[in-house]
């Protein structure tokens, strides 16, 4: 909001207040980050990280997430699969280089992953590598989306290519995957009570401290 390239800005916190109080999530569309606002030039490439992802370390450096529990982002049309070398990376470098107080976190026991995969939700689309993988992400924080109107969405055969990608999970995680876990995040009727604390932790150690 205050336009700033990146998150953690002074600037920005009667927003993350407002956010915090109404438990609204925020999105943020692939192109959001440090060289531009609105559509990228051209999509990622394959395997790399979409700069939407260089806005949400520095909130997680700054403290946004400490500070407003409330405060959920959602990663949008960016697919997930690229996440689990970028969240890996992230905290292998913290750990071999936060004796250089670049950035400390409030919790000395977490690691950056461990704000984000709590606290950041990421869409998929053709992204069977990250439903294959949900346990490194958090299976609670994937979410199927259809990408419409761009062309690469599948419509309007999104049904078959939603169950094609999500066919190895079992029913009860692929169910959440396509829209439990969207209805417990918007905490649509029927789903007020949101997440259950512990499903969303439910995610392996990316790296040995």
């Amino acid at each position: 909001p205050s336009g700033a390239k990146v998150g953690g800005n002074a600037d920005d916190e009667p927003f993350w207040e407002a956010v915090n109080e109404t438990g609204l999530p925020v999105s943020l569309h692939i192109a959001v980050g440090p060289t531009a606002n609105t559509m990228p030039e051209s999509g990622p490439l394959p395997g790399m990280r979409p700069q939407m992802a260089d806005a949400v370390l520095p909130m997680v450096a700054s403290g946004v997430f400490d500070r407003y529990p409330n405060v959920n982002v959602v990663l949008a049309h960016g697919d997930a699969g690229w996440s689990m070398h970028w969240l890996e990376f992230t905290d292998m470098y913290f750990l071999r280089h936060r004796h250089l107080n670049t950035y400390t976190l409030q919790d000395e026991n977490a690691l950056p992953s461990e704000y984000i995969r709590s606290r950041v939700w990421f869409t998929f689309h053709h992204d069977s590598t990250a439903v294959r993988n949900r346990h490194n992400i958090g299976p609670a924080h994937l979410m199927w989306a259809s990408h419409f109107p761009y062309d690469e969405s599948n419509w309007p055969d999104n049904r078959q290519q939603a169950a094609k990608i999500t066919a190895e999970a079992p029913a009860d995680v692929r169910a959440n995957l396509m829209a439990g876990n969207v209805a417990r995040l918007y905490r649509l009727p029927g789903y007020e009570q949101g997440f259950d604390q512990a499903a969303l932790k439910e995610f392996v150690p990316l790296v040995h401290y």
